[in-house]
């Protein structure tokens, strides 16, 4: 158990909560409620705190994921280089064709967005976050986008019809079924990605 009543033990926290701060300037104000947390010792919040903490580990199928997601949108940023201006705008315009990030603040997505943050650290992203463009998409709408784009095999560069199977098209996000999880058989694998939709469209994190 982590011991939060030890000043140097907070200290190290709130010098992790500062990284991610800069590190992530949309979801700063929710790190400095936890830095407040940490600098004032109020310890009737120290369980928001822990639940912060990464305790288990980064798991395989995680990372898998988030790879996947990071490709796929590399190859989408690499195939829309490749079209005309006039085509490229338009599909900019009309489609969620850039990564937009992960919610640092979302059970479900704050691993995905500690994996992502690693990488970038490391140079191993070959995409940045485009701050804005995450506002109407959730992991869920990846995983969705995800499945379309296996579906396709290998390709080296995508389509503009292809892009628009694959992408979302702005203010649409909200009538698309909600994926919870993708199953990762061998890459490229001949029975490709399986998707897994919940039965409710308020899904528990």
């Amino acid at each position: 158990m982590i011991n939060l009543e030890n000043p140097v033990m907070r200290l190290l926290y709130f010098n992790q909560y500062k990284i991610l701060s800069l590190l992530d300037p949309i979801n700063r104000s929710s790190y400095g409620y936890y830095m407040d947390i940490l600098v004032e010792g109020i310890q009737k919040r120290y369980p928001d705190i822990l639940e912060m903490v990464n305790a288990e580990g980064i798991r395989v199928d995680v990372s898998d994921e988030v790879d996947l997601i990071l490709e796929m949108f590399a190859k989408l940023e690499k195939s829309l280089d490749c079209l005309p201006d006039e085509l490229r705008n338009d599909l900019v315009d009309k489609y969620h064709v850039y990564f937009g990030g992960f919610d640092c603040s979302s059970k479900v997505e704050h691993h995905c967005f500690i994996y992502y943050n690693f990488l970038k650290r490391h140079q191993k992203v070959n995409i940045q976050k485009r701050t804005g463009m995450h506002a109407n998409l959730s992991l869920h709408h990846y995983r969705q986008m995800a499945v379309t784009y296996r579906s396709l095999g290998y390709v080296a560069v995508l389509s503009a019809e292809q892009i628009r199977r694959v992408c979302i098209r702005k203010g649409r996000e909200s009538q698309l079924l909600r994926p919870i999880h993708i199953n990762f058989p061998e890459p490229w694998g001949a029975g490709g990605a399986q998707l897994v939709k919940e039965e409710r469209f308020d899904l528990e994190e």
